[in-house]
């Protein structure tokens, strides 16, 4: 038998209440009136979880305005539709969809959410895309008598 606090009637089990600020363990009698706390702690952590020190970016996909542009024309959606319903200035969309002035991460990611639809990718900090393999630097050629010298050389040519 556990007593109730409220009451301090003796009774079965006990219900975590939040009263007027206070956290009480009442019969089930009295759990109307408060706010019924669950058990169970609430899952404070994101859904996409990252290694330590594992950094990402977020860009913008290479061509945004030909995927913007596919999407209005399939539903039927004018400049100043996507621009008012993603709650962006038409005149800073319009310039962006002219590629006056560049897309954003903010706005695609603002235009992405309003829409379902894709504008931003997510990549390793320190990945670059445009990596190069060695193997790509290695002369496939067996009796090529290049020294390492000029095999650094090379190397440093092709990745500035």
């Amino acid at each position: 038998m556990v007593v109730c606090e409220f009451s301090g009637e003796e009774c079965n089990s006990t219900v975590k209440i939040e009263l007027a600020g206070a956290v009480l363990n009442v019969s089930e009698k009295y759990a109307h009136l408060g706010k019924i706390i669950n058990e169970k702690p609430q899952n404070l952590s994101s859904t996409r979880t990252y290694r330590r020190h594992e950094k990402i970016s977020i860009r913008v996909i290479d061509e945004p305005t030909k995927i913007l542009q596919q999407f209005m024309s399939k539903n039927n959606y004018s400049v100043k539709q996507i621009a008012h319903n993603s709650n962006i200035k038409e005149g800073a969309f319009q310039k962006m969809m002219s590629k006056k002035i560049p897309f954003d991460v903010k706005t695609a990611q603002t235009i992405e959410k309003s829409f379902n639809i894709k504008l931003t990718i997510e990549s390793d900090f320190n990945q670059r895309e445009d990596s190069t393999n060695i193997d790509d630097f290695i002369k496939n050629d067996e009796n090529s008598n290049s020294n390492m010298e000029e095999l650094m050389k090379d190397i440093l040519n092709k990745i500035k």
